[in-house]
Formats: C-alpha cells, structure tokens, sequence
C-alpha cells in the first residue's frame, strides 16, 4: 500500500540503536522512490513540494496511529485527506477483458502532487475498506517500520519475522543468558 510505503521512508538502524534516517529528505532517494511508485521519473520537487511530502507523511503517520488507536479519523483528519485528494487528477475507464468488466484507474498528470493525493487515497481506502485493528507497528523498538498484520489471529509482532523476528529472539535469550548464568558441573 502507498501509504504504508511512503510512512516506512523513515529508515532506522534496526539492527543497533535505532539512529534514525529520514530516507525522504534524501534528493536521490526521493526520485527512486517515485520511480518504483510508479510514477516515471520525475523532476526534483520544489522546496515547497517536499514540504507537502513531509507534511503528508506526518499527517498520514498521525492519523494511522489514531484509526489504529480509535477506529475512527476526526472531522479534521478527513478533511485534511480530502484537501490532499483534491491536487489530483484521476481518469477512470472500464476496458472487457474476455468474458469480465474491469474498472481501471491512472493519474492523468504525474507530478509530486499527483503522487500526494495517491498516497491520501490509498489511506482514505484503507480507512473505508480496510480494518484498523490490522495496523501494527513493528515490535523491534530499533525498526518501529509500519505493516498491516495480515494473520488470522492479528499476532505479527515484526515487520518481517525473518529480520527483525530473529534479532529480537536472539537478543532476549542472549539477556536471558546473561540473568541466568549457565551452571559448570
């Protein structure tokens, strides 16, 4: 989901202390990210278009943490996707292929703010078709990245049980080694 994508643009060092890097303030990363959204190569944004970039985040950041927490977005929250929505333009067409209608959706012009909105509306869907209580933060304190817990039973813990799973299952019997020490015969 874009939205998740664009809130996991905060790296941190999930291996270590968790430093954190804000991969969205980085001009070349920006235009890669773009690029693998889809969205072609684009021309560097203004100041004011990276601005939008960051604002967005947080308010998406923000108002996950409050549909997570609450179930439901606030008057100001809806209103603040739709004044996102808004900068973008979509051209829907329905195509038949073999036998099924198929309903699709691009962006007529994609700029930053195109890409914006599409991040608005992939939360704005998320937040009318999807369930908040799937939303979960990584339970690495280092990783903290975001992911939707797609398990019957809403259980993940980690963003990734390969990664940030096993680190944190090493380090706790590590910790758990050190407060036990192992007895000599």
């Amino acid at each position: 989901m874009l939205w998740i994508e664009l809130l996991n643009s905060e790296w941190r060092d999930w291996k270590g202390d968790g430093h954190l890097t804000d991969k969205l303030a980085e001009a070349e990363w920006r235009l890669k990210f773009a690029a693998h959204l889809g969205w072609g190569a684009l021309q560097e944004p203004s100041e004011a278009q990276v601005e939008r970039l960051f604002r967005v985040r947080a308010g998406i950041q923000a108002m996950a943490r409050a549909l997570q927490q609450d179930g439901v977005l606030s008057t100001d929250a809806i209103e603040c996707l739709n004044d996102w929505m808004a900068a973008g333009e979509f051209r829907r067409q329905l195509t038949k292929q073999e036998d099924r209608l198929i309903l699709t959706e691009e962006t007529v012009h994609k700029n930053w703010d195109s890409l914006n909105a599409a991040f608005a509306d992939s939360f704005a869907r998320f937040a009318t078709e999807g369930d908040p209580a799937r939303i979960k933060y990584c339970d690495n304190p280092n990783c903290l990245w975001v992911f939707l817990d797609e398990t019957r039973n809403r259980t993940k813990r980690y963003c990734d049980d390969k990664l940030c799973g096993n680190l944190m299952k090493v380090r706790r019997f590590r910790a758990k080694n050190k407060r036990e020490p192992h007895e000599q015969n």
